[in-house]
């Protein structure tokens, strides 16, 4: 059974309640070398959140789409379903290992970033939602601002991976439809971010399988020789 079977799965969703005169902006980075993730290496993505004006009443974060097509199941409707897109040979490239939610954005008063935002996402895996997250994700945020608060932020989110299998694979920072619906916002007011990781062999396994290649070619010469 696949690593990540049975788990609920671009990461973020960001509304804005109205009219979109207010952007809510995310960004996304790493102190690693996101091309050149080991097997094996953990590493970091932060990400920041800020808007621009006083319209995000309503805010969802996710780090989303990583490893498409190595679900089994899917969520349709509301319901637990096979993924006709799942291929049992797709390398599961990374695997979550933390998150961190700043304690900031939970505040009421007395000058509160985002209004004071109550924290009801999971944290936790999730498998991919037919329609709206096409791979696996981790629900990082989502709550509605009591009182939102012009220009606020940025609030800082930590999501942490280990580099699994060797491979690309994408996170998405962006809205998504089911978030849209909900708190009747859009995403049109959002500046997503996305982040793309490739993880390679570890150095010792490049090494191992170059002198395994040159000891085959070694045997072959002296055969000839003979």
């Amino acid at each position: 059974m696949r690593i990540f079977n049975g788990l609920l799965a671009g990461l973020t969703t960001l509304l804005v309640a109205s009219a979109a005169t207010a952007a809510l902006t995310v960004l996304a980075s790493s102190t690693s070398d996101l091309s050149n993730i080991a097997i094996g290496e953990e590493f970091t993505i932060n990400i920041s959140i800020s808007t621009s004006g006083n319209e995000a009443q309503s805010l969802g974060l996710r780090a989303a789409n990583y490893n498409p097509d190595t679900s089994e199941f899917v969520v349709q409707s509301g319901e637990q379903v096979e993924n006709p897109d799942f291929d049992p040979s797709a390398p599961v490239v990374i695997q979550f290992v933390s998150a961190t939610v700043p304690a900031s954005i939970f505040n009421f008063s007395p000058s509160v970033p985002f209004g004071g935002l109550s924290n009801s996402a999971s944290g936790v895996e999730e498998i991919p939602a037919t329609g709206i997250r096409a791979g696996i994700s981790v629900n990082l945020f989502q709550g509605v601002s009591v009182s939102p608060a012009a220009g606020a932020g940025p609030e800082a989110f930590d999501v942490t991976f280990t580099g699994l299998e060797e491979g690309t694979t994408t996170i998405d920072i962006g809205a998504f439809a089911d978030y849209s619906d909900t708190y009747g916002g859009g995403d049109n007011g959002m500046n997503p971010a996305s982040v793309t990781i490739t993880v390679v062999p570890e150095p010792g396994a490049v090494a191992a399988s170059l002198a395994a290649i040159g000891s085959v070619f070694g045997v072959a010469a002296v055969r000839r020789r003979r």
